[in-house]
């Protein structure tokens, strides 16, 4: 008898553990379902003709795809189409590679995907940081939708302010953030100029310590595509 209590604990933990795992629940799958059968090659495909039309939208030629953007791309579709553990991705390194363009750009393949703007949100960490307040003091704020979107895509990580005070107590709204969407398994896109060690220096070992196991990093160090144009 004590062998097949034993047992049917086991089975309770094996099954009940799987709901913690991505893509058991539809909130925490990669893909939307639209495009759920994608292979790598469909993912690629997409992602850089989406990455073509957030350059155009700058009214800027593109002359041609950086073999860096073209890994990345690679990367990236990779990620989004099998079946391993990140949860997310983080693009860092100099200032104008092409971060931003390529996070708008896998942002724009969701929402063509069919994904709401609650399913997917697109927010710079200064105006993350004003929500946060907001919804603290009790204002109108979009801050939830924020903490709970299905993809959550962070530009700009670190020009907000650290902390901030609310009710005479100091809060730290990134950290919050990554925290809640780190023990919720949320898809989520962070871009920074900040390195790792700026990274965690900024923002504490422990919030760092989440994001590494959470997200895939990915370093950008070429030319700015600002500068090639003349935009200096």
């Amino acid at each position: 008898m004590k062998e097949k209590s034993v047992a049917q604990l086991i089975y309770r933990i094996q099954l009940t553990s799987k709901e913690g795992t991505l893509g058991y629940y539809p909130g925490t799958r990669k893909l939307p379902e639209s495009i759920e059968a994608y292979t790598m090659e469909d993912f690629r495909t997409v992602l850089t003709e989406s990455f073509k039309c957030e350059v155009e939208k700058r009214r800027v030629p593109l002359l041609d795809f950086s073999p860096e953007v073209v890994e990345k791309i690679e990367i990236i579709s990779r990620c989004f189409t099998t079946e391993d553990c990140v949860r997310g991705l983080f693009l860092y390194g100099s200032i104008g590679p092409g971060k931003t363009i390529l996070m708008k750009a896998l942002y724009g393949l969701l929402r063509a995907a069919g994904c709401t703007d609650t399913d997917v949100v697109l927010t710079k960490a200064t105006d993350l940081f004003d929500e946060y307040k907001m919804y603290h003091e009790r204002l109108p704020s979009r801050y939830e939708c924020m903490l709970k979107a299905r993809y959550l895509f962070l530009d700009d990580l670190g020009a907000e302010p650290v902390s901030c005070q609310i009710y005479g107590v100091n809060r730290l709204p990134i950290q919050d953030v990554i925290y809640e969407r780190y023990d919720r398994q949320r898809m989520t896109i962070v871009s920074s100029n900040l390195d790792k060690p700026t990274l965690r220096d900024r923002y504490g070992t422990r919030m760092y310590d989440r994001m590494v196991e959470m997200m895939l990093p990915l370093y950008f160090s070429g030319p700015s595509y600002r500068r090639q144009h003349g935009y200096e």
